[in-house]
This record gives structure tokens, C-alpha cells and sequence, in this order.
């Protein structure tokens, strides 16, 4: 009897051990993670996420939130390992890459159901490749430039300035060449400060080099390749620029700055003009609000452009930030999808998940009393272009734009040979990839 009794207790404990691990397995198979690289994010997404499980307790989400810095070893290690997360709150511009090489999948039927009708149609346009959207964008951050209003005034520049921080200035070209530029050097001759950044040290925040390379709105890039080194507007423009190295309107060291460097010089007042996107904007709020900086007036302006029949216009460039489907199994695919299509219907959850402007009329709508200059940056999408041109390649053609940018800043090329040799080397780049894309090849 006793040895009955032992049997059945033992064959109790076998089958709780096995019960409880098809559960556990069962839990494990309708798992799956979410990734940001931006930090203070983790917390507005650890919210959405704990109210989704709330009405799908069948499933379990992890949030792991890294520096961008780690971007591409964590995704490299990620793909090599098969542990690729589900869904990845990043700027679309350095994830583009992935969509070539098959990485990330498709949300269109996800945009044009869910969010059918709620997203700025500027955003969709930078996400999409071919015939297909590959992020559910949440939110912007346009760059044009940034101003030191107080050293304008200072200057006896009053004109050149926004009637209120709330709105973004579109200076003309020649007003830029030709009086703000001179008149803010002879404003701070022998201050030790300079008028306006400019860096090439490597390839952070290139974009904005991109931007002034649009002053005479020449193309970069044309029909999916680089065309920089053949467009004469182009090069007209490098070599403006260069023309404002040698009259000493930026800092003289730019084949050496860093953006990094460049950024803390505005914010200390050692320049007046410098590049700057809508979350640098609010970090220099920040600092002046924390004490770490002294507070001046920063104010918002586009590069200016003028076009080839005279119109003055201006150019900025937009990151846009959002949700990408990365391709794993057919379980996670699920909760990531039904994922994003739940946030659709609960937007509440959007404005502690962004920090730029919202790319959903229905979140805009809510926040832009409390940020009036996101009506502004709205309204600046119409400055907007594409920065990489929309070619496969584009993250990798970053590391032959910077050098030859250096060669036409130091004088050891023509701005005109600079811009050709980048073209052929982004060109064999980008040819690289379109052979390989998994996208434009299907």
C-alpha cells in the first residue's frame, strides 16, 4: 500500500513538473521584445505595453531600451544569434538599410487600416521604398538651423529675426550671403567667437551638410543614384560654402569638429548660427532650464535655398521615428502587429513615446496648445526633402561623404572633384545594394 501511495505521489510531482512546463513553454512561445535606441522612451512604451497585456494577458513583452551607438553591433549580433526583436522604435534613416537586406517587413496594411487618414502624409513618404511602408511613424524631428536671437539684436540684425520663438524664419539666400553672415562677423571680431558651425571631422549629423549642399536646390541624388558630382547647383553650392570657411563666417578647424563640439559652442555662445533639429532645440531649453547653460533666445530658421527661376525658399530635413516590423517567426510577427494596431485606438499612450513632433493628426492635435511650435514644423514640412535620396546603401555611403567633404573644405580638391569622386564611391555602394535588395528585386 505504502509503495502504491508512492507511486502515485511521484507520478503527481512528474505530471505538476510537466504541466507546469508546457505552461512555462507555452508562455515562452507567445513571447516576444521590443527594442528603442532611444532611452528616455523605455518608460512611455513600458506604459502602452503594460495596458496591451492588460487586455492580452496571453502574451509577454520585454522592453529594452540602449544607446543609438549600439544600434548596429546589437542588430548585427541579433541577426547573426536568430534573436532579432519584434518591433524597434528608431529613426527610419538608419534602419533603411535593413529593409533592403530583408530585415524588416512591411506595415501597409497596417497604416492603411489602422491608421487610414492620421498620419502626416511627409511621414509616410520618408517611409516608404518601392510600393510599401516600413514604419508606423510616430514622430518627427526636422533640422534646418538654429539662431542666437539675442546676438542678432546685439548685431543690429532686429529684421532677420521671427516675430516669436513659435515660429521658424525662412531667411533669402542672398540675405544670408550677403548681410547676415558679414555683419555677424564684424559683431564678434576679436570675441574669439565665430558666426556660424560647420563640421566634417566624420560622418555625425552629415545630413546637415546635405542641407546646405541645397542652397541652389541641386540634387544629391537622382533617380536612385548620386548625382552630387554632375549637378552644377550642387557644386555651386559646396563652393559657397567653402567660400564661407575662407571669409572666416564658421569655425576654422571644420575638417576636426565634431558635430558634438559644434553643438556645446552654441550653447555657450561662442557662435550665433549653428545646425539644429527639433530635439536639439528642446535640449538647449533644457540646459538653460537646469542651469547648466546660461539662457539666451534660440529661435528657429530653414537653410535657405533660392531655386534656379529666382524663388526664395528653404530646406530642411526630417527624421522621422517610429515602429519597425522586423522579421522574425510567424508567433512574434502577431503580437507585434495587433501590437501596433492596438496603438492606433489608444493614442493616449503616444505622447510619453515621443519626443518630437507627432506624426498623428489626432496626438497633434492634443499637444499643439501646450507646444505651439509644432504647428511650425508642421507648417516647415513643405521645406522638407529627402536627405538620402531614398537609395539603397545609404547609411554605408555616409563613410565616403565626410572624407571628401574634408578634401574640398582643406583646399586638396575642388569642391567639383570632391562631389565626383563621392559620387563614384557612393555610386559602386549603392549599386551594391540595389543588386542585393530583397525589396527592389522581388
Amino acid at each position: 500500500m505504502k509503495r502504491l501511495f508512492s507511486l502515485i505521489l511521484i507520478f503527481c510531482v512528474m505530471f505538476s513538473i510537466f504541466a507546469n512546463g508546457n505552461t512555462d513553454s507555452a508562455k515562452s512561445e507567445l513571447s516576444t521584445v521590443i527594442w528603442t535606441d532611444s532611452q528616455p522612451l523605455e518608460s512611455g512604451i513600458l506604459a502602452a505595453v503594460e495596458a496591451f497585456l492588460q487586455e492580452h494577458p496571453e502574451y509577454q513583452i520585454s522592453v529594452e531600451a540602449f544607446p543609438g551607438s549600439e544600434r548596429a553591433q546589437k542588430l548585427a549580433l541579433s541577426k547573426e544569434s536568430g534573436t532579432l526583436p519584434s518591433l524597434f522604435l528608431t529613426a527610419f534613416f538608419t534602419s533603411a538599410d535593413e529593409v533592403h537586406q530583408g530585415s524588416i517587413l512591411p506595415v501597409t496594411d497596417i497604416i492603411e487600416t489602422a491608421y487610414a487618414g492620421n498620419i502626416s502624409e511627409t511621414a509616410l513618404n520618408s517611409v516608404k521604398i518601392a510600393n510599401d511602408y516600413y514604419q508606423v511613424p510616430l514622430f518627427t524631428s526636422s533640422q534646418g538651423l538654429l539662431y542666437n536671437a539675442d546676438m542678432f539684436i546685439k548685431a543690429g540684425l532686429e529684421e532677420y529675426i521671427s516675430s516669436s520663438p513659435d515660429e521658424i524664419i525662412c531667411w533669402t539666400l542672398d540675405d544670408l550671403d550677403s548681410v547676415i553672415l558679414p555683419t555677424l562677423k564684424e559683431y564678434l571680431a576679436d570675441s574669439g567667437k565665430y558666426v556660424m558651425t560647420l563640421y566634417a571631422a566624420d560622418n555625425q549629423n552629415d545630413s546637415y551638410t546635405h542641407n546646405l549642399l541645397k542652397i541652389y536646390d541641386g540634387n544629391i541624388f537622382t533617380n536612385g543614384v548620386c548625382s552630387a558630382g554632375e549637378d552644377e547647383n550642387v557644386i555651386k553650392a559646396l563652393e559657397k560654402v567653402k567660400e564661407w570657411v575662407d571669409k572666416g563666417y564658421t569655425n576654422s578647424d571644420v575638417n576636426t569638429r565634431l558635430w558634438t563640439e559644434c553643438n556645446a559652442d552654441f550653447r555657450n555662445e561662442l557662435c550665433a548660427i549653428s545646425a539644429g533639429q527639433y530635439q536639439t532645440y528642446l535640449n538647449h531649453l533644457a540646459a538653460f532650464e537646469n542651469g547648466s547653460a546660461a539662457p539666451f533666445d534660440v529661435r528657429v530658421a530653414a537653410v535657405p535655398c533660392v531655386t534656379a527661376d529666382g524663388e526664395n525658399t528653404g530646406r530642411m530635413h526630417m527624421y522621422t521615428y517610429g515602429f519597425v516590423l522586423m522579421n522574425v517567426d510567424d508567433t512574434q510577427l502577431q503580437i507585434a502587429r495587433e501590437f501596433l494596431s492596438w496603438l492606433a485606438s489608444h493614442d493616449e499612450y503616444i505622447p510619453a513615446m515621443i519626443n518630437g513632433v507627432p506624426t498623428l493628426t489626432s496626438v497633434l492635435d492634443d499637444m499643439k496648445d501646450d507646444n505651439p511650435l509644432y504647428v511650425a514644423y508642421q507648417d516647415a514640412e513643405k521645406y522638407v526633402f529627402d536627405f538620402t535620396g531614398g537609395v539603397p546603401g545609404w547609411v554605408s555611403t555616409r563613410n565616403v561623404f565626410y572624407p571628401e567633404m574634408q578634401a574640398a573644405f582643406s583646399g586638396t580638391k575642388t569642391p567639383e572633384q570632391a562631389l565626383m569622386d563621392y559620387q563614384n564611391a557612393a555610386n559602386e555602394i549603392i549599386l551594391e545594394y540595389t543588386e542585393n535588395s530583397v525589396v527592389l528585386n522581388k
